[in-house]
């Protein structure tokens, strides 16, 4: 049962990766520091939208 898992779960993580990467480069782009992209990457994808300020997205 395990196996058949195994290639659901490397797609999601794939999936994952691209967002949480392509996030990260256009904050990046748009002008914010490079650790605050990192962070608003990943929690805005982790979290459905949520960031790690209260403004949003909006710096």
């Amino acid at each position: 049962m395990r196996k058949c898992f195994q290639p659901a779960v490397r797609i999601i993580w794939w999936i994952y990766l691209a967002l949480t990467s392509f996030g990260i480069l256009m904050f990046y782009l748009a002008g914010m520091p490079r650790w605050e992209a990192i962070n608003h990457a990943m929690t805005a994808i982790g979290t459905g939208g949520f960031s790690i300020t209260e403004n949003s997205t909006v710096f």
